[in-house]
């Protein structure tokens, strides 16, 4: 590797743990907020349903958490050098998918906007979400440690469809000029 093609890796990589650090914290705007927020009021009466709402809060905080926590696990030397760290966060990341992000994106996919393609396909994104982190879970538990890495490559894969979405959404209402909703489609 020539040093030109290092330099740009590392830059690669350091912007791309920006965005993800920046869409993980981006939840907090929703908690912190003193104004109402633009989705949950598009959302009109569902906005302020109980159960909606719950799970639209724990879905976009522990989904941020599993991003937060989740791109350390990539280095190889920091990996090894921190194992008992390294297995922690994997709880967190695995925890955050299984019990709660990835079932609550599953039942806010129903109410999707965009219609029945942008539902599917958040549905689908839910599925594949859940079942790669679940099998990276039971994988690591059968010590198949060659696995595990696959699988959760995977997941963090999906993971990162929150990273694009708030990547592509500004581009396609900015720059193509339009709507959210057929953006978001």
């Amino acid at each position: 590797m020539t040093a030109l093609t290092s330099v740009f890796k590392g830059l690669g990589t350091t912007f791309l743990i920006f965005l993800v650090a920046a869409v993980g914290l981006y939840p907090l705007m929703y908690v912190f907020a003193s104004s109402p927020i633009s989705i949950i009021e598009g959302k009109g009466t569902l906005g302020a349903h109980p159960l909606w709402l719950t799970a639209f809060y724990l879905h976009i905080i522990l989904g941020g958490v599993a991003l937060l926590v989740g791109w350390p696990q990539f280095f190889p030397k920091w990996r090894n050098r921190h194992l008992p760290l390294h297995r922690k966060l994997g709880k967190v990341y695995i925890g955050s998918i299984l019990l709660v992000s990835g079932p609550t994106s599953f039942f806010l996919a129903f109410f999707a906007f965009g219609g029945m393609g942008t539902k599917m396909g958040f549905g689908l994104l839910a599925i594949f979400w859940f079942t790669s982190t679940l099998l990276a879970f039971l994988a690591v538990r059968r010590k198949q440690i060659s696995s595990h890495k696959e699988w959760m490559i995977r997941s963090y894969a999906l993971s990162l469809a929150a990273v694009s979405l708030r990547i592509y959404m500004p581009i396609m209402q900015a720059g193509f000029r339009w709507d959210f909703e057929y953006s978001y489609s």
